[in-house]
Parts: C-alpha cells; structure tokens; sequence
C-alpha cells in the first residue's frame, strides 16, 4: 500500500470508530481493535481496559453512559472527529485526533454538547489491515453525569 491508501485506510478505521460508538454497536467497535489491544480514559475517568474481554465489558459501561442509562436508546451521541495528525511508520501509526461528542438521549432542554477531548492512537497493520492497538483518550471539558 502506498501512504496515501494507509492515510485513508487509518482515517476510515477511525470514522467507523466513532460511527460504532454513536450507533452503538459493540461488536463491530471491538472488532477495530488488535486481540491485546489497549484503550484508557487519563481524564476524567481513569480507566484502562487490556483484551478484547476487558474492551468488551468497558466499552459497554462507556455506551451506557452516552445511553443514560438505558441500553434501549440508539444512536445516543455523536462523535465528532477532526484535525487528524497521523504519522506512518511501516506497519504502525500514531493518530492524533480532536474530538467533540454531542449527546442526543438527554432530557429535553438539557445541554447537547457532552464534552471536548482528543484521542491519542497508536495503530498497528495486521493480516486484516489496520487496527487500533492503542488508544488514549483524554476529555478536556464535559457536562456529562457518569464521566467523572
């Protein structure tokens, strides 16, 4: 592959992130991951979650929260991902990526914007293309209930 179709590719990987999220669906979020991959949460929540098992059970708690709490709610936030800054070095990458997350399952007139942050994201090439092997994500601002 040349830059450029790694450049797309790791770009789509990361559009279909936050569409999974938003969406929700859990399996296909994971499956953006390597097996031993890593996401964490430095501010305000502090989590880590290593393994498609702890992925799993994490990414589920981090959905319900964008759901309110009730798992019935689809399509409960937006995702917006922006000013990509990725850095190609044979089959790893590193992606740096501003975000701001709109919720849309609050209560009627309740702030829709839920927070600001950035994602830091090391990427890894596999027999199946690209993957997230590493991502950090750090919240800048929020008005969310659950995050803190």
């Amino acid at each position: 592959m040349s830059f450029a179709d790694d450049w797309i590719a790791i770009y789509q990987l990361q559009a279909n992130y936050a569409r999974y999220v938003d969406e929700p669906d859990l399996e296909a979020l994971v499956g953006l991951f390597t097996d031993d991959a890593t996401w964490s949460a430095s501010t305000p929540m502090k989590v880590t979650y290593r393994g498609r098992q702890e992925l799993t059970a994490g990414l589920t708690q981090v959905i319900l929260i964008s759901q309110n709490g009730d798992p019935e709610i689809s399509h409960p936030s937006v995702h917006m991902l922006g000013s990509p800054v990725i850095q190609i070095d044979g089959d790893s990458a590193i992606g740096h990526w501003s975000l701001v997350a709109l919720a849309l399952a609050g209560a009627v007139g309740e702030p829709v914007l839920r927070a600001t942050g950035s994602y830091e994201i090391a990427y890894s090439r596999v027999d199946a293309g690209w993957k997230i092997a590493r991502l950090d994500l750090a919240i800048h601002w929020t008005n969310a209930t659950g995050l803190t």
